[in-house]
């Protein structure tokens, strides 16, 4: 064997070993290249995963929203129904209040001085009307007669769940501590019919002051 022909020999060895160098390269780079494009696919996948839980999301809010704002629409309707019912009730009371007539509820008021009793008065229900207080007490010199006793503020218009005193001379010769009072209570009505209503007290001095009704006409 010649010099060129071992010359030649030797690039023909070369140039394999390049061959196979450069394919194993090309093989390798074609692994990393799969390789590369399965981790794309993967992270593609992901971030699709991630955008359509970011819409089931968004759109679960979005329906949570819509319920509560439904919810407060309800609501905002249920006490505009609750109000309506409520102001029909107390129209309906006041009618029937203002039928039935008034009522009262006396009470020892706080303006008693020496000689005087204060009562307090206050009209639990009914229409406007306007009262006017007589008080009456025994006369001890003639058994079961009554005289008439003064009163100072005897007249006040009233109206639902207002309270007003008059105030009553109790003084009675030889007896100062009055043990009897009889009040009538005339209430005339301030706007619509103009009907008239009237009511009796008795009044129990000293002590605590306990009333009854005695009667209407």
């Amino acid at each position: 064997m010649d010099g060129q022909t071992i010359v030649a020999t030797i690039a023909a060895s070369v140039s394999l070993v390049a061959m196979g160098i450069t394919a194993w390269q090309a093989a390798e780079a074609r692994k990393a290249r799969k390789a590369t494009e399965k981790q794309v696919a993967t992270a593609e996948a992901a971030l699709k995963a991630a955008l359509d839980q970011a819409e089931s999301a968004k759109e679960s809010a979005s329906a949570a929203w819509r319920a509560a704002d439904s919810a407060e629409t309800s609501a905002h309707a249920t006490q505009r129904q609750a109000d309506i019912a409520d102001a029909a009730l107390q129209d309906a009371r006041a009618v029937r209040d203002e039928a039935d007539g008034p009522e009262f509820e006396l009470k020892p008021g706080t303006s008693s001085k020496p000689g005087k009793k204060a009562v307090a008065v206050t009209m639990t229900k009914g229409p406007q009307v306007r009262v006017t207080l007589t008080a009456v007490r025994p006369d001890s010199s003639v058994p079961h007669e009554e005289v008439s006793v003064a009163a100072e503020n005897r007249v006040h218009t009233f109206v639902r769940n207002t309270t007003r005193e008059f105030v009553i001379d109790c003084a009675q010769p030889g007896n100062p501590r009055l043990v009897y009072l009889r009040i009538e209570l005339t209430c005339e009505e301030v706007r619509g019919r103009k009907r008239k209503w009237v009511r009796y007290e008795s009044v129990s001095f000293p002590g605590p002051t306990r009333f009854r009704e005695l009667g209407h006409r």
